[in-house]
């Protein structure tokens, strides 16, 4: 065969495996939230962590079979319509993860809930994660993650349609906390105003509270103070 012909017939060869390559979807690592620094790495999103093994989109039996290896130690725990279970980790994990299933039978939204008046230790958060859960701040936060896209009181039952809530400003929570605040006949409570915060792109929603009421400053810049529970769900489609 012609030399020319034979060096051609491979280049096409090798061009054709590397435009493969390239196509082809490359399957990013699990992030683990126990074991990595989850809000020190960039561009992972919502399907890509994992959460005591759990994950978006797996279905009920990759769920039960996950639960079933880890033994005695984790107890799965379902409502009677079974579109809501609770995983409890062992005993000292100072977090209990809830998950909803969707219509197709898979993991639609992860809840990781951080326990009362814990802080969490090493052994189960690491570095910044562990630092804004700890020591939350709104600057810190923004710090880690950037400007989240709005705010909401309550979020959608269902899962897919919980990205596409009609969001709030910042400035809406100052003007809504403001006037609830003239309405307070007796301000010497402990509770606090809760919001969700949402970053639509990564799939995540923080569950943030407020310092208590009694200890707001009427027209003082609002600040959220402590951060209760970390949502997952599947993250906004890019249509750009």
């Amino acid at each position: 065969m012609n030399a020319k012909l034979v060096g051609r017939a491979c280049a096409l060869l090798i061009g054709g495996l590397f435009l493969q390559l390239q196509s082809s979807p490359q399957k990013k690592d699990v992030i683990e939230i126990r074991q990595q620094d989850l809000f020190a790495l960039h561009g992972w999103k919502s399907a890509d962590v994992s959460v005591f093994g759990l994950q978006l989109g797996m279905s009920r039996a990759e769920v039960v079979s996950m639960a079933s290896a880890k033994g005695k130690a984790f107890t799965l725990v379902c409502s009677s319509t079974s579109t809501m279970c609770t995983l409890f980790p062992p005993a000292g994990a100072q977090a209990n993860v809830s998950f909803y299933f969707d219509t197709a039978d898979r993991v639609s939204e992860i809840y990781i809930d951080w326990r009362e008046n814990h802080r969490v230790s090493e052994e189960w958060l690491h570095g910044y994660t562990r630092q804004l859960v700890n020591h939350y701040t709104d600057e810190l936060r923004e710090k880690l993650l950037g400007p989240a896209d709005g705010y909401t009181r309550e979020i959608a039952k269902n899962g897919a349609d919980t990205l596409h809530e009609k969001l709030l400003t910042r400035s809406d929570v100052q003007e809504y906390i403001e006037k609830d605040l003239q309405k307070q006949k007796d301000r010497h409570i402990d509770s606090a105003y809760t919001y969700y915060c949402f970053y639509k792109k990564t799939g995540m929603i923080l569950y943030l509270q407020t310092d208590s009421v009694s200890t707001i400053k009427p027209g003082s810049p609002i600040k959220f103070r402590k951060l209760d529970s970390l949502v997952l769900v599947q993250p906004e489609l890019q249509t750009d």
